[in-house]
């Protein structure tokens, strides 16, 4: 389905057309006077429809992970602490999964931001503050174009409009 801007674009880009094509096909004589006209266009969008549940919503209590899925909640993943603990830098793990290497990130403190003395920062960098951070594994390579296509392909990513070019540019879609 469109979305609304989109069939409004569609609609003032045809009315344009229109419009356009009604100028250069007229031809005034010395008897008529010229003529302006304005085309507004409107839209009544219907309302939306609310239903209540008829039921508590539940969770499944069991995914079967994918590459693919792992590979879209990454994030969710790591909240739910799979593999092994992650307790030194240095430290590293194999996914099982889909074969990526993993590093860990120790818990601990560090210091956000930037210090009121540096001129150069901009006010959303400031204040400087202590964040803690818990213990989590992070892949040591960013996720290559082939992993993202396996990601597509089992149907756990959607590429945005733009990305698909980027999968089928040759130079982007033959990079690992």
């Amino acid at each position: 389905m469109r979305s609304f801007p989109f069939i409004l674009n569609t609609i003032m880009a045809l009315l344009a057309v229109i419009t356009a094509s009604c100028q250069e096909n007229a031809t005034p004589s010395a008897h008529t006077e010229q003529a302006t006209s304005t085309v507004t266009a409107t839209m009544t969008l219907p309302s939306p429809e609310l239903t209540t549940p008829t039921s508590p919503v539940v969770a499944s209590p069991t995914v079967q992970m994918t590459p693919g899925l792992l590979a879209a909640t990454a994030p969710v993943v790591a909240a739910t602490k799979i593999g092994p603990a992650c307790t030194e830098i240095g430290q590293t793990w194999t996914s099982p999964i889909d074969g990526v290497e993993l590093v860990c990130v120790p818990a601990g403190e560090f210091l956000m931001g930037a210090a009121e003395t540096d001129l150069q920062a901009k006010d959303d960098e400031k204040p400087q503050h202590p964040v803690y951070l818990d213990a989590f594994w992070i892949d040591r390579t960013e996720v290559t174009n082939a992993n993202f296509l396996k990601c597509i392909d089992d149907g756990a990513c959607q590429p945005e409009i733009f990305e698909l070019s980027a999968l089928t540019y040759t130079p982007y879609a033959v990079h690992p």
